[in-house]
């Protein structure tokens, strides 16, 4: 049978789909109503309460009902569009014409692994609020559905852009950016944010307590044991304790690293930038050079003294895609593989910024003045409540506070070249923007009354991907620096998508 033909009659999902359908249902489910069931697992007695047997009834209907809608789903290849037809009450007819397809994903969970199935999820560039995804084929379906869509949205665009698709060949050769051994990923562990790991164990500790508190737990005696511990800890204790805590949120940052970039594989194919990675959860991303609209690259301290980058893709979304799906990261990179993913996108070799500049001293003294203000209004409300021992650590915060808004006023700047906007800043460590002009969709500029009585305005770019800022500009400069975006925009014969 030819691959052309093995699509075109309506087809189900594989039987594997029913496990994917029912454990969605219960997922979401559980999200809505996960306080009600802590709080009847917490308080319940022997036997089934009223509540339970609801739940009980609720889920059981779900399953029913993902069952029914598993053989109510179908999808099938046409001359034009790939059509799925779904729905359990009513009918729904979702048709995505070739032309808007963007990619062709695939996600693989343990189960999804063990089934030999994967998850297909079809990204297109339309404004659809309908969900494009297979919940499980085989994957040699998977594989050749992937293989005739792209070959039908190739012969698409080439007959619509004939001038620009001819020479993108549908099946390219692939050319590896980057490789990450197990090795590499625990330095890139290594470097990561390990207040991450501190701050979701004390909101589960903070979590914990809050439910104790609803189930009559007394949570003052919780509190007062944990004290009269403290107390008796010397200094080195004390000191071993925070060290312990430290080590386990390092050991966490590796952890998370690996799960989520185990096997991380980052290539280049035709025109487009392609990355597989997880280890419990397979997730493959494909980002095209026409989508993405904007590139970050930036390392902190620690990845600079081992020589990492991260690099961040912003990709065009529609209103009903969350930003974080049109966006992914790609840790361990060198400066060699950010130049090379930077040139390969803009299609040619980037050109120098000429001159970078700075903007207004007026950015730090504004924030400066209202947290001096407010550093001054607490320590006199804790003079006034004879708390003389806080007033250090409040004067301490409000010159930490300070320090943070002057690195970045000295970080921050801004270029162009002619054909992209360029826009450096950070706090800790360095991040890059870079956004070709012609991608640019609105230019606008915001006042406050501290900037408007100085001459100053911020510059906000609006893009498909989102918007980047240019904050206490010179009002005279950001007029001259809008005509020539403008200009640049007017001129250029490149679509942004």
């Amino acid at each position: 049978m030819r691959k052309s033909d093995r699509f075109t009659a309506p087809r189900r999902q594989s039987q594997w789909a029913i496990v994917f359908i029912v454990l969605g249902f219960l997922k979401k489910l559980l999200n809505q109503l996960w306080p009600i069931v802590i709080a009847l697992f917490l308080g319940r007695s022997t036997g089934f309460s009223r509540y339970e047997l609801i739940f009980s009834g609720l889920g059981i209907f779900g399953m029913l009902a993902s069952v029914v809608a598993y053989f109510r789903y179908y999808y099938f290849v046409s001359d034009k569009e790939l059509i799925i037809r779904s729905g359990l009450f009513k009918r729904v007819k979702l048709n995505i014409p070739f032309e808007r397809i963007q990619s062709v994903n695939f996600k693989q969970t343990v189960l999804h692994r063990i089934f030999q199935v994967t998850e297909v999820e079809i990204e297109t560039a339309g404004s659809s609020k309908q969900e494009s995804r297979l919940d499980a084929l085989s994957i040699d379906d998977a594989e050749a559905l992937r293989s005739l869509l792209l070959e039908k949205r190739a012969a698409a665009l080439s007959h619509l852009y004939p001038s620009e698709v001819e020479a993108e060949p549908v099946e390219s050769a692939q050319y590896t950016i980057l490789r990450l051994s197990i090795r590499q990923l625990i330095k890139v562990g290594l470097t990561q944010n390990h207040f991450a790991p501190i701050g979701l164990l004390s909101g589960i500790v903070f979590s914990s307590l809050f439910y104790a508190m609803t189930f009559d737990i007394d949570v003052e005696e919780i509190l007062r044991s944990v004290w009269t511990y403290g107390e008796r800890l010397a200094v080195e204790e004390y000191a071993l304790l925070l060290l312990g805590v430290f080590l386990i949120s390092v050991l966490l940052s590796i952890l998370r690293t690996l799960l989520r970039h185990y096997d991380l594989h980052f290539w280049r194919t035709g025109k487009k930038f392609q990355v597989v990675q997880g280890l419990f959860t397979r997730r493959e991303f494909a980002a095209l050079d026409s989508k993405i609209q904007i590139l970050n690259w930036g390392q902190n301290p620690l990845e600079r003294w081992i020589g990492f980058y991260n690099i961040m893709f912003r990709q065009a979304r529609s209103g009903s895609v969350k930003a974080g799906r049109m966006m992914f990261k790609i840790p361990g990179c060198n400066l060699r593989q950010v130049a090379y993913v930077q040139d390969n996108w803009l299609g040619a070799k980037l050109k120098p910024i000429e001159k970078y500049h700075k903007v207004s001293i007026h950015y730090f003294l504004h924030a400066a003045i209202y947290q001096v203000l407010f550093i001054l209004l607490v320590s006199a409300a804790m003079v006034y409540m004879d708390r003389l021992d806080t007033v250090p650590f409040i004067l301490l915060l409000g010159v930490s506070m300070m320090s943070i808004r002057w690195i970045k006023y000295q970080k921050l700047k801004y270029g162009t070249n002619g054909t992209e906007l360029y826009i450096g800043g950070g706090v800790i460590g360095l991040r890059h923007v870079l956004l070709p002009i012609y991608k640019i969709q609105n230019i606008s500029i915001a006042q406050n009354p501290y900037q408007w009585r100085r001459g100053l305005g911020t510059l906000l770019v609006d893009t498909a991907a989102g918007r980047v800022t240019i904050p206490y500009v010179d009002q005279t400069v950001l007029v001259r620096l809008i005509d020539q975006l403008i200009y640049r925009v007017e001129v250029s014969h490149k679509d942004w998508m």
